[in-house]
């Protein structure tokens, strides 16, 4: 190397050191809390130093304050004019994201001050046409309609609420729009943590179209907060028209992104299939339907029809949407009707993965999410975040992003955690084994651990069908020995925040009868003041992945993407069971002045989970109460807890 490289190296070495110092200056100024704990110093710095257009997979404890950390991280790389997008599995899990946000703006005052500094930090959550539109409650009075419905119906009903070519994206009231909008989750912040609601709220007060107006908004904001659906090609290249911006003009953080490998199908069956021959005639795209869903076998798309009778068969469902034909006899009920709604999700994804049929049903299964993730090549930067990311290199092969860089932040202190199996009077939840006598001595133990907790108690089944079972066997346990035991039941159509506000607001411990990965398993906060609310998880069995018929097609698609075999076998049932149990622990631990216990009550732990989660194995009741004692001694209640945080 000559002279003039080594001095060039040198020179661009001391530019990157300068441009880290001055955005971890800026990062701290923004981080809320004193100083950063062990992992989000491990995030910052990591994210700091990363190279334009670069990708990180990272993996820290759940609790450990990722989203903080990484947000800050983000915040100070952003220059004027580049938007941060966070994507997170499920509308309620954007209030976490928005909690974090409220205390980097400080409230109120705090957000006023950082805006009038040229701080341009605002936010939007987006909500889909389902939520947001007004007109929906009043259909619903004469029809039923589903949230997939609105789609259809938005642009083939009379609404004076949808905007005109002239009036849509004129934008001349966004700007005061989205500061009445942020002033509002700041100063809700203050005194908690802004929500959901209180966004639609705003939405419903406004006498134009939300939806719309949501669209306008999104031009002014900085940060953005949607679900996984909006990584998908049509509706990320719709959002980054919307927010006015090129993808190499956008930071992308993806919470959990675990979840983004799980498959997912999109199904269609024969009656949606008869229906359309009903409406429009019968096409032969249609007959080739139907008659192979009467088959069990992997279809092949030509057997479906060409791209010309795919396309064709898309515009007349489009046509019909746009306009009700008699020629077609269309009504509104029809355009409500899940037939159409499906058959067209079925259409836009025929491409992305594999078709199988059986039993009258045809499903697209998509087993990997790369092509999905195709999409962010070019962003200014991408973060894939995660409490499970094990095996990490499989994950970034299944991503697609073989370049990636990583960063696992390991658990250094687990002093204020107990994780253990009972191996005792045979409990299981394996299905050969499920009896009366299983149900009523898994009941005997849940009962004899409860009271040993301070805090809330989560007993999680691994499916609706064993709480079903357990439920009642629970409630005649405490009715016949006169317990004040409150129970809490998760049920198909109970919603994670009345449960968690429920929780959040219990004057006494509850026991929170639920399902693994269910509504309270994974991004939802039952919190005071940062404080985790629950203090033990009990595993109620092991929640293992139902067998799936489509394992042979899954596996060899996992295979090739990560090339190889036994990580493919690994993700099909390892890495599911222990991030379901990994994720329902980490309700526990919120921040490092929780402690929490896990007490898995099946034998099989031993063979798929002790070595992973380093569980100890405890062999009768007396010694598993002297470590919960032990663990919980001096561990402050729920009244204790709020009384502290008060004075």
């Amino acid at each position: 190397m000559n002279t003039i490289d080594t001095t060039e190296s040198i020179v661009e070495t001391e530019g990157i050191e300068r441009t880290f110092n001055e955005n971890y200056a800026r990062a701290m100024k923004l981080f809320p809390y004193d100083s950063p704990n062990q992992h989000q110093y491990q995030i910052i710095s990591r994210i700091l130093q990363l190279k334009d257009k670069g990708t990180l997979l990272l993996e820290a404890p759940t609790g450990s304050g990722k989203t903080i950390a990484s947000l800050t991280s983000l915040l100070a790389r952003r220059n004027d004019g580049e938007k941060i997008v966070i994507i997170v599995r499920t509308v309620s899990q954007m209030e976490p994201v928005m909690r974090e946000w409220g205390r980097i703006v400080g409230g109120y005052d705090g957000f006023r001050e950082k805006y009038s500094q040229d701080e341009d930090i605002m936010i939007l959550p987006v909500m889909g046409k389902a939520r947001l539109c007004k007109q929906l409650p009043f259909l619903r009075q004469h029809m039923k309609f589903s949230n997939q419905a609105v789609h259809f119906l938005c642009k083939s009903l009379p609404c004076k609420l949808y905007p005109t070519q002239q009036q849509f994206f004129k934008g001349q009231y966004a700007k005061p729009l989205a500061m009445r909008l942020n002033m509002s989750l700041a100063g809700q912040s203050k005194k908690g943590s802004p929500t959901i609601d209180r966004v639609h709220q705003f939405y419903s007060g406004l006498k134009s179209c939300g939806y719309y107006k949501q669209r306008e908004l999104m031009r002014e904001a900085s940060i953005i907060i949607a679900t996984y659906p909006y990584l998908n090609g049509n509706l990320l290249e719709a959002t980054l028209k919307n927010m006015n911006v090129d993808i190499n003009q956008v930071y992308f953080l993806i919470d959990e992104a675990h979840n983004l490998v799980s498959p997912s199908r999109i199904s269609l069956s024969i009656e949606h299939v008869e229906k359309a021959i009903f409406l429009f005639g019968k096409l032969r795209i249609l007959q080739n339907l139907k008659n192979l869903m009467k088959l069990s076998k992997k279809v092949q798309l030509h057997e479906i029809g060409s791209d010309e009778e795919i396309d064709h068969l898309r515009r007349v469902i489009s046509e019909c949407v746009k306009k009700v034909r008699d020629k077609y006899r269309i009504t509104i009920a029809d355009l409500s009707d899940d037939a159409l709604i499906s058959l067209n999700g079925f259409l836009s994804a025929i491409y992305n993965g594999d078709i199988i049929t059986r039993k009258n049903r045809m499903e697209i299964v998509q087993s990997t999410p790369d092509v999905m993730l195709s999409g962010l090549y070019g962003a200014r930067l991408v973060v894939f975040q995660s409490g499970t990311f094990q095996p990490i290199n499989s994950y970034r092969k299944l991503f697609g992003m073989h370049s990636a860089e990583t960063l696992v932040s390991k658990e250094s202190d687990i002093s204020n955690q107990f994780r253990c199996y009972l191996r005792y009077r045979g409990l299981t939840s394996s299905y050969k084994k499920r009896s009366p006598v299983l149900y009523k001595t898994m009941t005997e133990v849940i009962m004899e651990i409860v009271p040993l907790s301070p805090r809330h108690v989560l007993v999680l089944c691994p499916s609706y069908d064993f709480k079903d079972e357990l439920s009642p066997v629970i409630s005649e346990f405490i009715e016949t020995n006169n317990l004040e035991t409150k129970v809490l039941e998760e049920t198909r159509s109970t919603s994670s925040e009345e449960m968690s506000n429920l929780l959040i607001n219990a004057a006494q411990p509850y026991v929170v009868l639920a399902i693994a990965a269910g509504k309270l398993a994974e991004g939802v906060e039952v919190v005071h003041k940062g404080n985790s609310l629950i203090s033990m998880v009990i595993m109620a069995g092991l929640p293992f992945s139902p067998p799936s018929k489509d394992r042979a097609i899954i596996m060899q698609a996992m295979t090739h993407a990560a090339r190889d075999k036994r990580a493919a076998n690994q993700f099909m049932m390892q890495i599911p069971l222990e991030r379901k149990v990994r994720q329902a622990f980490g309700r526990t631990i919120r921040t490092e002045r929780d402690r929490g216990a896990l007490v898995i009550l099946d034998f099989r732990a031993e063979k798929f989970l002790k070595q992973s989660m380093k569980l100890t194995r405890v062999r009768n009741m007396e010694q598993l109460k002297g470590r919960l004692n032990l663990l919980y001694d001096d561990f402050p209640n729920l009244n204790e807890l709020r009384s502290n945080n008060n004075s």
